[in-house]
């Protein structure tokens, strides 16, 4: 799991990544205005992201699509309740991640997770990744009519690149990282 954070921190960091040159002598692009400096950075990974459409299943009970109705109803309001109750506890202290879990199978964690991350991604330049860890029963992949591999396994195995797996939903600020193959040792691939 830490090859994933320090992939995706790599990715958002550096002068690459950023629209502001670094200090002089720092970068090749240092002096240039902002603007020329960011029509010459290589794409970021988030950039790259293949884009999928929003299309899920209707029994995947997502917050927003065909099923929720214009609004969303009652379950849509829920989820963003949450995100306001989050987004204010992040003003008291950074939260940079959010892991949704239960004792028992079945219980809603990736419910859960994908409509909560749904709604954290409907706010404006707030991207949101969804990654499904759940290396035994993954199910995040059929909410968004997605493979399920190559992701997650097949990265850590070192057989695609974190830019193969990376999918961004069409519509949203919302990035996907689907399980990947299925895998004889999860908790041994996770300790890579």
């Amino acid at each position: 799991m830490s090859r994933v954070h320090d992939a995706l921190r790599r990715a958002g960091t550096g002068p690459a990544s950023s629209s502001q040159p670094a200090a002089a002598g720092g970068s090749p692009l240092a002096g240039l205005p902002a603007f020329v400096a960011a029509e010459t950075r290589p794409p970021s990974l988030l950039e790259e992201a293949e884009e999928i459409e929003f299309n899920p299943p209707p029994d995947a009970h997502l917050i927003v699509g065909p099923q929720a109705g214009p609004l969303g109803g009652a379950p849509s309001e829920e989820f963003r309740s949450l995100r306001t109750r989050m987004n204010h506890l992040q003003t008291l202290q950074p939260i940079r991640s959010v892991v949704v879990t239960s004792p028992s199978p079945a219980e809603g964690k990736s419910f859960t997770a994908a409509n909560l991350a749904i709604a954290e991604a409907q706010l404006a330049d707030n991207p949101t990744l969804l990654a499904d860890f759940d290396f035994r029963r993954p199910v995040l992949h059929t909410y968004f009519n997605l493979s399920r591999a190559p992701g997650l396994t097949d990265y850590l195995q070192e057989r695609v690149t974190l830019r193969e797996i990376l999918k961004k939903v069409a519509g949203l600020n919302l990035y996907v990282l689907t399980a990947g193959e299925p895998v004889i040792n999860p908790l041994e691939l996770l300790n890579l």
